[in-house]
């Protein structure tokens, strides 16, 4: 069994299933900048559900990177195992054990698990000391973000995505009442289902994101169950169809609309929310931008518009 190179524990006044959540909400990690100096990014997980990011921290004129994963350990511990870069084959692993009788609090305890040459940070090699402080700094990090957190929930700027995107969808409302506001309605949130379950099943940030779509840019107000609902409709016509045969039927209404490109922003939203975006999402994204006649180098500015947007850097 190996032992920590160095420890930390703090007591946070949540329950505990919602301080867990935090920890692994990684979008959560990114657009609330909870980390002092840290850059964080998604990358392509090399493996379906991977959660791989890469976090930089700028010292001065010097910039140091690595690239870890977030895992799932045993008896629901975090674990942070770092997979490239300069503390390559390094881990951290935080517990989550309830106490004060009623389980409304929550003590973690961090540990880091380091290599023979010890662990790296800004300008160099840690001492045990330093690495402590390190452990605990990012404890305390985390029990700051906690404050108003909803598990769940999308992270970023969601909203200040969508609304630059309402006059257009309401110009085509408006070009025939009725059918014409039906069919807004649905191909907009067909565009954000597809995307969603195109690695599988939507997750409830994604839903969360749905929801806020219906709400900005259709005027409505869907229930949980209603979502629910619509993308299981939508599953299972992509099962039927293939995501392929279906992104070109969406792409084909939302152009007929007028609505292409805001279909498509719809569509990356869903996409950049909770866990960045996987292979199969960037293939349905492709393929409906594509059926839009809207070039790869277009959907990945858009992508990148919407990620700095997120982040509440546009």
């Amino acid at each position: 069994m190996d032992t920590p190179a160095a420890k930390a524990a703090i007591e946070i006044d949540k329950p505990t299933d919602v301080v867990w959540a935090q920890f692994f909400d990684l979008d959560h990690a990114i657009r609330g900048r909870i980390h002092h100096g840290v850059t964080l990014r998604w990358l392509p997980p090399t493996a379906p559900g991977e959660r791989r990011m890469e976090q930089e921290v700028k010292m001065m004129t010097r910039s140091h990177v690595d690239v870890f994963v977030v895992e799932d350990g045993e008896n629901g511990a975090w674990v942070k195992r770092f997979v490239d870069g300069p503390n390559k084959g390094a881990r951290f692993v935080a517990t989550f054990t309830p106490t004060g009788g009623t389980g409304r609090t929550t003590r973690v305890v961090m540990e880091a698990y380091v290599g023979p040459t010890g662990f790296y940070a800004g300008l160099g090699k840690l001492s045990l000391l330093g690495l402590e402080k390190a452990l605990q700094k990012t404890l305390e990090e985390h029990r700051r973000s906690l404050d108003g957190y909803e598990p769940g929930r999308a992270r970023g700027a969601v909203k200040a995505v969508l609304e630059p995107m309402q006059g257009e969808v309401v110009a085509a409302r408006a070009r025939d009442e009725g059918l014409q506001m039906r069919a807004v309605m649905t191909n907009l949130l067909e565009a954000a289902c597809v995307v969603a379950v195109a690695s599988g099943s939507a997750d409830d940030a994604e839903r969360d994101v749905i929801r806020e779509v219906a709400s900005t840019l259709c005027f409505l107000d869907l229930e949980p169950a209603a979502i629910d609902k619509m993308i299981a409709n939508v599953g299972a016509a992509v099962a039927k169809d293939g995501v392929e045969q279906r992104c070109d039927k969406v792409a084909a209404r939302l152009s007929a609309l007028g609505l292409g490109e805001v279909g498509l922003g719809v569509a990356a939203l869903v996409a950049q929310v909770s866990h960045g975006i996987d292979a199969p999402e960037l293939q349905a994204l492709s393929r409906l931008a594509g059926a839009l006649g809207i070039s790869e180098n277009t959907l990945t500015d858009l992508l990148h518009k919407i990620d700095q947007a997120l982040s509440g850097a546009a």
